[in-house]
């Protein structure tokens, strides 16, 4: 195999994780290679071997904590590829569709961030075109598994994924790759949507079936706080409560929480 080109970081918890790792039928693909960070704090797994068979492409690391935001900092410290594309452990790609992702990042030296499409439940609305992540575009926001970095421009930004963002952290449930996201941004990182469909999503994705629930509202409102400041952020979180299936009341008590939490935090998101 070539000198690893991409590695598709995939973060997933426990045994049953491995399990859906090994179902997901990656593609074998010269220059690109995947990264299995597992979570399992409790030491349950005792034979990973029988669960995720080896492979020359994957490399596979468990950890003894949780948290999603966490598990993506750890796969992204592992990986050694000039391009890493975050991954979750219930998709499926296509092999064409990554060679062609692979192809883009190659052919844009002037992009160090990279969206592109997935196919779901969601019904997702995306661009038209390609776009400028710095641009805002009504109605689109990102999903995890649909982003790429170039990881040297990662590193010397020195933005890593937050412990305090996604499943299975103390407050805030999600929003880890919006946040992280905003950060390359802010720190002058370039990024661009390419409308090319990568990878597919069975069912809706964990972030649309929680979208109103207090820890998910916390997270919108925390990223609200971090892009756009407090005086901004506060009219926003106003309007968000307002957009949930949640009573206004409470949905705003969650949202003002969520930005208080991020405004005391700030430093570590």
């Amino acid at each position: 195999m070539n000198r690893l080109k991409l590695q598709i970081l995939i973060c997933t918890y426990g045994a049953d994780g491995l399990s859906r790792v090994a179902q997901m039928n990656l593609p074998r693909l010269d220059g690109i290679g995947y990264i299995v960070s597992c979570q399992d704090p409790d030491g349950a797994i005792a034979d990973s071997v029988g669960l995720l068979p080896p492979r020359p492409d994957v490399e596979l690391y468990i950890h003894a904590d949780r948290g999603l935001g966490l598990n993506r900092r750890h796969a992204m410290e592992h990986a050694t590829a000039e391009f890493v594309l975050v991954a979750d452990d219930d998709l499926s790609y296509d092999a064409d569709a990554l060679a062609e992702a692979l192809r883009i990042m190659e052919a844009h030296d002037d992009v160090d961030i990279f969206a592109f499409r997935y196919s779901g439940a969601d019904n997702k609305l995306y661009p038209p075109a390609e776009h400028n992540l710095a641009t805002p575009f009504k109605g689109y926001n990102l999903t995890s598994f649909e982003l790429a970095y170039r990881l040297s421009a990662v590193r010397a930004a020195g933005v890593t994924f937050s412990p305090l963002l996604g499943v299975g952290a103390p407050y805030l449930s999600a929003g880890e790759e919006n946040i992280f996201t905003e950060r390359c941004l802010q720190r002058g990182l370039r990024g661009r949507f390419f409308p090319l469909t990568i990878v597919e999503h069975p069912g809706p994705t964990t972030g649309y079936r929680l979208a109103s629930k207090p820890g998910t509202i916390r997270s919108t409102a925390a990223f609200i706080y971090v892009k756009y400041g407090f005086a901004e952020g506060l009219l926003r979180c106003l309007l968000l409560a307002g957009r949930t299936p949640q009573p206004y009341h409470k949905a705003l008590l969650y949202a003002l929480r969520g930005m208080a939490y991020a405004i005391k935090h700030r430093k570590e998101l």
